[in-house]
């Protein structure tokens, strides 16, 4: 009997959000990809939690203007909207699983090794570049007389 409460009890929070309705139940790649990289510019859990919940309300309801202040997200999560949309979107669980990965110790490495074999890369391309511009062998000497030259003066 419960369950069948809670049941009446969503489906009328649902109607007082303008007959508010799921109308995507998945998120596509680049839905994910979009949420975690706005979920990256927050330090918090709450915060980056808050971002996902918005943005899945926008991408999965009817709802028109869903704000993303903090007032309407507590609205929203107090009538039971945000839960009753996530239970519904099969695959939101990947937002938390490519955050993490994004967030992880070896992601980091993995950048840190992409950035200095990139670093690498452009440092022998400057030293081949300042090495044919370098005198050959038979104009070092040239150099070092115009030097004993300049010196001695």
């Amino acid at each position: 009997m419960k369950l069948k409460i809670e049941e009446l009890k969503t489906s009328i929070e649902l109607e007082s959000v303008k007959g508010a309705k799921v109308i995507k139940n998945n998120l596509n790649v680049g839905e994910i990809a979009g949420i975690v990289i706005q979920m990256l510019n927050y330090d918090s859990y709450i915060q980056r939690q808050m971002v996902k919940n918005i943005a899945i309300l926008k991408l999965c309801t009817d709802i028109e203007n869903i704000q993303d202040d903090d007032a309407s997200y507590d609205y929203y999560f107090g009538i039971g909207l945000v839960d009753e949309v996530l239970d519904n979107v099969k695959n939101e669980y990947l937002v938390d699983m490519q955050l993490e990965e994004e967030l992880s110790v070896g992601k980091s490495i993995r950048n840190i090794e992409k950035n200095i074999n990139m670093f690498l890369q452009k440092a022998n391309d400057t030293m081949d570049k300042v090495g044919k511009k370098l005198p050959k062998n038979g104009e070092w000497n040239k150099i070092v007389e115009q030097f004993k030259t300049m010196v001695n003066k």
